[in-house]
């Protein structure tokens, strides 16, 4: 059973992430609708009351939660890193996540939040890979990433957590 606060925790996080989820051509959220929120991320984050008790477990999807794109279906590994840091798949589109996403993951992080991720993409191998080239592996204590339903992931973390 999912808890009260978890339930708070994924709303807000979707509070966040919902102005700025926009799809793209090109993957891109561009500066401009960004700059267009009323401020960032962590700054409303700054303004919320934590729920009580606070969740164990945080679980986050992640296509169309933390990046504009399905996995599986909108872009095209191989994907590689540059010396920049710019990540792009084979087609050579940048590989961006949403913009206040990175913030907003080292705010948990950083306030002790356990985090996880729950994906049913078709695509696991290339989820894996743009998580490591994003850098982001090290926000998540659990990973549920494979094609099949959210319960079976959940039911997972109830094993594991």
């Amino acid at each position: 059973m999912i808890s009260d606060s978890v339930v708070f925790l994924l709303r807000t996080f979707r509070t966040f992430i919902s102005p700025l989820r926009r799809k793209t051509s090109d993957y891109q959220v561009t500066q401009d609708r960004s700059q267009n929120t009323r401020g960032s991320a962590t700054d409303m984050a700054g303004n919320l009351d934590p729920p009580t008790p606070r969740p164990e477990l945080l679980v986050l999807d992640v296509d169309w939660t933390l990046w504009p794109f399905h996995t599986d279906m909108d872009v095209s590994p191989p994907f590689k890193k540059d010396s920049s840091g710019e990540v792009t798949d084979s087609r050579g589109k940048t590989i961006q996540p949403f913009p206040d996403v990175p913030r907003i993951l080292d705010w948990l992080k950083g306030n002790g939040y356990t985090l996880a991720l729950a994906s049913r993409t078709w695509a696991p191998s290339d989820m894996e890979r743009l998580l490591i080239l994003l850098d982001w592996n090290k926000y998540f204590s659990y990973k549920e990433i494979y094609k099949g339903t959210k319960t079976k992931h959940f039911s997972k973390y109830v094993h594991h957590s």
